[in-house]
């Protein structure tokens, strides 16, 4: 009964650490996933900012060229997809 026991406990020992790699493993994906995302947004902010500065006539040409841009190709359109 005893050694029924024991190995008992290593399986479920086992289990549990494998499912603790799994979800260990999840979590790390998310966070590079958001890492991810958060240096897509920053560029994007990064790159509004620039364009502002440029002044607002500057600014709405980049709009207007980015509007009518494939949207793949668009860094805005990019910024709003990963929103």
């Amino acid at each position: 009964m005893h050694q029924f026991l024991r190995d008992e406990e290593a399986a479920l020992m086992t289990q549990l650490k494998q499912e603790e790699e799994e979800k260990s493993q999840r979590m790390k994906e998310k966070i590079d996933k958001l890492n991810n995302d958060i240096q897509v947004l920053t560029n994007c902010v990064r790159e509004t900012e620039e364009d502002m500065a440029l002044g607002d006539f500057h600014f709405l040409q980049v709009l207007s060229v980015l509007r009518n841009e494939d949207a793949s190709t668009c860094t805005y359109n990019v910024c709003i997809d990963h929103v």
